[in-house]
């Protein structure tokens, strides 16, 4: 019988590394909200598989690797690392984060997710590499820069 962590593990194969958009919809059941990946809750599997592409809009190569994890009951908690390359560079970028949720008869029904986006973004040149640093002085960053330092195109 697959652990909660074989599960999850096979979720971001397919959906990320695999670039499988319907595994979405084939492994997870949300019986709630996705949180944490932007300011708004997502409620339905039809924005996160959005959120998916918009992500793979900016990355390729994507592998999500679960690093640590515990599981109680049908929960688990994950430690995970990302790594991709950037598709404006080939550049390779690499994020943290980690994730709540809760896996019923081999689906996914409830997501918690905090990732390091902040880092990821300024990587990506998106946003000043030392945004996180600026920020903690009480530095604005609207302020301070004005337009991007870089355009995606």
């Amino acid at each position: 019988m697959p652990s909660l962590k074989d599960h999850l593990e096979h979720f971001f194969d397919r959906i990320w590394a695999k670039h499988d958009r319907e595994a979405i919809f084939e492994l997870a059941e949300f019986e709630s909200t996705i949180e944490g990946l932007g300011h708004q809750k997502m409620t339905t599997l039809e924005e996160f598989a959005q959120f998916r592409d918009a992500l793979f809009e900016l990355l390729e190569d994507v592998h999500v690797c679960v690093d640590k994890s515990i599981e109680s009951g049908d929960w688990i908690s994950a430690l995970c690392s990302v790594t991709a390359r950037c598709r404006r560079t080939g550049e390779p970028v690499a994020m943290s984060g980690n994730l709540w949720c809760r896996i019923v008869d081999g689906k996914l029904t409830h997501g918690y997710n905090h990732f390091d986006f902040i880092s990821l973004f300024g990587v990506l040149g998106l946003l000043p590499r030392d945004t996180f640093e600026r920020c903690m002085r009480g530095e604005s960053l609207a302020e301070t820069t004005g337009t991007p330092t870089h355009q995606m195109t």
